[in-house]
Parts: C-alpha cells; sequence; structure tokens
C-alpha cells in the first residue's frame, strides 16, 4: 500500500492517529510516520494491542473515550 500524500507532503510534531479495527489504511499512515520519527499515539476503541505489526509495538495506544488527563501523560513520555 502506497504511503498516503498528506503523510508524505507535511511535517508533523506529533500524531494521534484513530484506528477503526482491522483498518490498513490507519496502520499504513502511523508506519509512515514513524518512519519519519513523528511520534504517534493511536487511539481506538475496537482495537487489541495484536492487531498492530511488530513494528509498531512502541506506540502507545490509549483506549476511548479518553481524558485530557491521559493525553498530557501520553505528550508528557513523547
Amino acid at each position: 500500500m502506497s504511503r498516503p500524500s498528506f503523510v508524505a507532503n507535511t511535517r508533523y510534531r506529533v500524531a494521534f492517529i484513530n484506528v477503526i479495527q482491522a483498518d490498513k489504511n490507519s496502520q499504513t499512515v502511523a508506519e509512515e510516520l514513524k518512519r519519519q520519527k513523528v511520534p504517534c499515539v493511536v487511539t481506538t476503541a475496537y482495537l487489541v494491542t495484536n492487531d498492530f505489526p511488530p513494528s509498531m509495538i512502541d506506540v502507545p495506544i490509549i483506549s476511548n473515550p479518553y481524558s485530557l488527563d491521559v493525553i498530557r501523560a501520553i505528550l508528557a513520555d513523547l
């Protein structure tokens, strides 16, 4: 799958990616951002951590709904 143009043509400081179960597009975006060394956080109501490929094992995953305190803690660790 090719990388999305909005990822290839834009510089990001951090990315929150909402993943729907088995959504390969979100995984592609997350992998490309990680390749570019952009810190990523996966947000989801469905995803089980073993649904992501091994290369994404270190990406934080938070469940919807999440609080501002959770977001602050994640950002502080990035």
